[in-house]
């Protein structure tokens, strides 16, 4: 449906009760990389393989972050 900007604010009024959800931080990240805030999208996915190296693997079969596939810094955190 294209309201990124609804499910991030929707993501972040869960995390504000689960700050570590990964399966949310990993939606907030996604939601950011369609809308091409690259480097907060990063920073939140970053987040969310603290929470478990299974966002990693969903990354990679991820439609949203196929558009980072040739970014260095996705690269080293999907390895």
């Amino acid at each position: 449906m294209e309201k990124f900007e609804d499910s991030i604010l929707c993501c972040n009024s869960i995390l504000k009760d689960y700050p570590d959800n990964g399966d949310v931080l990993f939606d907030k990240s996604c939601n950011f990389v369609m809308l091409l805030k690259i480097d907060d999208a990063l920073d939140i996915f970053e987040h969310s393989i603290s929470q478990g190296i299974q966002y990693k693997i969903k990354a990679k079969k991820s439609k949203s972050f196929e558009k980072l596939s040739n970014n260095i810094r996705f690269q080293k955190l999907v390895l």
